[in-house]
């Protein structure tokens, strides 16, 4: 599966493009900034932050951030 029926799978699960996307980067990272995860997916790095938090409400096992 390519990265383009991955994103369409989960826009059916009910995510949006970018979340999507960057559940993939995340995924294919393991972790990273917003301007890593920007780098690998196609996100605007300003975008990755909404819809990561947008993740992480739904409970699509992104862990939570650690406050510093």
């Amino acid at each position: 599966m390519n990265d383009s029926e991955a994103v369409d799978g989960l826009k059916r699960l009910g995510l949006t493009t970018y979340e999507a996307r960057v559940f993939l980067g995340l995924q294919k990272l393991g972790s990273g900034t917003a301007n890593e995860v920007s780098d690998v997916v196609d996100v605007p790095r300003s975008q990755v932050y909404g819809a990561a938090e947008d993740l992480e409400t739904r409970d699509a096992g992104i862990p939570p951030r650690n406050p510093e």
